[in-house]
């Protein structure tokens, strides 16, 4: 027969929720998605109450969220759900600290560094309506730390975000993607005091930024895709904070030398240079000679440089992450690569099988190498699990060979990964995580 219940636990079962303290119900209702906390708000006015207590724990409004239940999924498009996003600013907006309209990820090019990087641009779905949450956020927010807002289809209002950077104080972080910004004086009023990330893709006048960029203390991070840009401001006003620079294909006007050889750059780690005409006549080679910390160097689709340039850089001797995808260059470009390199994205040049054999067998720390589009057999892949079987670590390597002769996968050792029908995806920030 089944056990009879105890008092207790008939009693458990028969207490009614509205027993319950304000507490137990917010601990409850902490474990509900957005959507169930708005709904409960109908319930009852003791509910409603209590929800508005649990609202202030509420400091970040992701859109790119899966639990924040803010996409609608409509056929093959993912689409965001303003009107929600709006409910929740209504109640939450001045606890916020953290605030990404960043619509989802779409074909994102895989050779991307990594979210962190991303300084760089991935591609997103853009979204529209963005100009109401801008303005919803203009009239209740004031506490903002982190300010994303991406690839949008409507303009944005220039006066909105004017006012809205103006507002909060302590922004430390910044990424506007994507925005056709008419004003000239959009980020003048925004505080450098606190200002740690900055990341602008838009088709805006940046150089009023450029004037006083020198005022901050923390920037550590600027990633630019603008061609709006006055070089003499650029050239007089980097920090010496910066520990990652990343200039894209519309910053061909800048000339990176004079801030490296005046030492504003010293502190440099990260240096991402895509598809850009910024460090012609010999400027690897200063970048060699003064910025010395380097961790990482990009430098996809830039066909400027030469074999001796990147001989010089990959020669470093902190650096544990190369990227020198399609540049048509040859072997003498790696003869002096550093022996800590850990990830290094070499397809789409002309080196030959022996230069990346020795590559092999010299780099024991090596996690990841790309050598898509190369010219490399089966040869290749006999050394590297012969290299795998006398490494002393117990550290995984895998390997990239997407479009060479390689054309199935051969069983290998676990330690081994070999890659042939997609190209390799390089992320570079879990090498670099906690090292700056």
């Amino acid at each position: 027969m089944p056990k009879k219940p105890s008092s207790a636990e008939k009693a458990l079962v028969q207490t009614p929720i509205h027993i319950l303290n304000n507490d137990c119900l917010i601990h409850i209702f902490e474990m509900l998605t957005i959507k169930d906390r708005l709904n409960l708000e109908l319930v009852c006015k003791r509910w409603l109450s209590v929800s508005i207590l649990l609202w202030k724990s509420v400091h970040v409004l992701d859109v790119t969220d899966d639990e924040m239940e803010f996409q609608t999924i409509k056929g093959n498009r993912t689409k965001i759900n303003i009107h929600l996003c709006e409910k929740v600013l209504r109640r939450s907006a001045k606890y916020l600290t953290v605030v990404n309209l960043t619509g989802t990820k779409k074909n994102e090019n895989k050779n991307l560094m990594s979210e962190w990087h991303r300084c760089a641009f991935p591609h997103y779905e853009v979204y529209k309506n963005v100009h109401s949450l801008i303005k919803s956020l203009l009239l209740n927010c004031k506490n903002l730390e982190e300010l994303y807002v991406c690839n949008c289809i409507i303009r944005v209002d220039d006066v909105y975000l004017s006012e809205l950077l103006e507002k909060n104080q302590k922004i430390r972080k910044l990424k506007l993607i994507g925005l056709e910004l008419k004003r000239q004086d959009v980020l003048s009023n925004l505080s450098l005091k606190c200002l740690e990330y900055v990341v602008l893709d838009c088709k805006m006048e940046v150089s009023n930024f450029y004037g006083k960029i020198h005022e901050s203390k923390k920037l550590h991070t600027l990633g630019l895709k603008c061609n709006h840009i006055d070089m003499k401001q650029f050239k007089s006003n980097l920090p010496n904070t910066l520990r990652q620079l990343s200039l894209y294909q519309d910053c061909h006007d800048i000339d990176l030398k004079h801030s490296i050889e005046n030492n504003q750059l010293m502190n440099l780690r990260v240096l991402i240079l895509d598809d850009c005409h910024i460090m012609e006549n010999n400027g690897l080679n200063v970048i060699r000679n003064h910025c010395k910390e380097l961790l990482a160097v990009r430098l996809r689709n830039c066909h400027w440089v030469s074999d001796s340039e990147v001989s010089c850089i990959s020669s470093l001797p902190k650096l544990i992450c190369l990227d020198i995808s399609d540049n048509d260059l040859s072997d003498e470009a790696l003869v002096n690569l550093s022996k800590n390199i850990r990830v290094l994205a070499a397809g789409g040049n002309d080196f030959t099988e022996d230069m990346l054999s020795s590559i092999l067998e010299r780099s024991h720390d090596l996690e990841k190498l790309d050598i898509s589009y190369c010219d490399v057999s089966r040869h290749f892949i006999k050394l590297a699990i012969k290299m795998i079987k006398i490494r002393n670590s117990n550290v995984p390597l895998e390997i990239g060979m997407y479009q060479t002769r390689v054309r199935a996968q051969t069983l290998t050792p676990d330690l081994l990964k070999i890659t042939v029908d997609q190209e390799l995806v390089i992320n570079f920030d879990q090498y670099l995580n906690g090292l700056f």
